[in-house]
């Protein structure tokens, strides 16, 4: 019995709770002022007004042409790798011939009969 005067006593309050939030008027929290839709917000950028979807299409193509030139970084490295890579690869070409050659030149002078 005791239990069920509690758990009653519980849902009332709790009925009681939910009805005074219900009362309570929604508030919802103000915008600051330059992030209002459709108005204009003070930049320093010259004291010139812009709009929020202004300042935003800036902000989106100003990302996008650091993206570009930083891509643009990342081919250039990636040319002057393989460039490097490349020139070594001569290099190592040259030395290969010119040992080749001078190989060849011994193994001719070792089989000539002597003089």
């Amino acid at each position: 019995m005791l239990e069920q005067e509690q758990r009653l006593a519980e849902m009332a309050r709790l009925r009681q709770n939910e009805q005074q939030r219900q009362q309570q008027p929604q508030t919802q929290p103000k915008l600051a002022p330059w992030a209002k839709k459709g108005q204009t917000a003070e930049v320093e950028n010259g004291g010139s007004k812009m709009s929020m979807a202004e300042i935003q299409r800036i902000e989106r193509e100003e990302k996008m042409r650091r993206e570009a030139e930083e891509a643009e970084e990342r081919k250039r490295f990636a040319q002057a790798v393989n460039c490097s890579h490349l020139l070594a690869a001569f290099k190592l070409l040259r030395l290969i011939v010119v040992h080749v050659g001078c190989y060849r030149r011994l193994r001719k002078r070792l089989s000539a009969p002597p003089r």
